[in-house]
């Protein structure tokens, strides 16, 4: 199944960048706009500081966003946490598989589910 991904916009860009910041805390993981399931991806930038940029997007309607430079109080498992920032830059850009379509992808084999762990202390 293809789905057709759309930033989220208009009157549905607010309630989805405060549903993507309830992901980030571990909340309430509806969609606003379908009431699907959302699904998120973190990814560390800054090693240092543990901060990074989470992407969150329905499987359903296909609106996504993102929230850089953020540091979740919770663990996401990261499957690109070896990759080097050039090598993941690529991945974002990449013709092959569109980044969306590759989380999507695994999402739905389990590799990004999400253990509610906290996240350790740096």
């Amino acid at each position: 199944m293809t789905i057709h991904w759309s930033l989220a916009y208009g009157e549905y860009q607010l309630p989805f960048m405060g549903a993507a910041n309830r992901v980030l805390n571990g909340e309430s993981r509806l969609c606003p706009k379908c009431n699907g399931e959302l699904r998120a991806y973190f990814h560390v930038f800054q090693s240092d500081t543990g901060k990074g940029t989470l992407w969150v997007w329905c499987g359903g309607c296909g609106m996504h966003t993102t929230l850089p430079r953020v540091s979740p109080p919770l663990q996401f498992p990261d499957p690109f946490a070896g990759v080097p920032r050039g090598q993941f830059s690529a991945l974002e850009t990449s013709a092959e598989e569109r980044l969306l379509d590759r989380l999507e992808r695994l999402w739905s084999e389990g590799a990004l589910r999400r253990a509610d762990a906290p996240r350790p202390e740096r």
